[in-house]
């Protein structure tokens, strides 16, 4: 992860918005990360002396940027931001992981965070259909 006010992170977030503006009238909803416990670094997934983990402090800084940069969704609507990319929660591991109860607190409390998007990553019945999961904060459990 870049480090909070350098350049490189700088540059992530103004891909970020560039990207997410080439898209305005045609999205409604931006997922910030995909499969955040997958797709990180090992150590940036690691809290910090005494803090949170490098993806989690990064992803709280980004909602906050792209908020003030006012992105616009479908209809002229305030593009609504979401988060997570939770992947096997039903794992002890998971469960137990400071990374995963930061992050949730994170996106049950942030006013920048609209839901959450769930990547269940089960096993699937055979016949059976495995969506994603998209839950509005207002449906997280406190």
């Amino acid at each position: 992860m870049p480090a909070p006010g350098s350049a490189e992170e700088a540059r992530w977030f103004a891909f970020a918005t560039d990207l997410a503006r080439s898209m305005t009238g045609r999205i409604d909803i931006l997922g910030l990360v995909n499969e955040v416990f997958i797709d990180t670094m090992p150590q940036d997934l690691e809290p910090a002396n005494g803090g949170d983990a490098p993806m989690v402090v990064f992803l709280e800084r980004l909602a906050d940027h792209l908020q003030q940069a006012k992105l616009e969704g479908r209809a002229g609507a305030p593009l609504v931001l979401y988060a997570g990319g939770f992947t096997r929660l039903d794992l002890p591991r998971m469960q137990r992981s400071p990374t995963v109860a930061a992050l949730a607190h994170w996106l049950s409390t942030s006013p920048e965070i609209a839901g959450v998007d769930l990547h269940l990553h089960q096993p699937t019945p055979p016949g059976a259909s495995a969506p994603g999961l998209l839950l509005d904060r207002g449906e997280l459990p406190r």
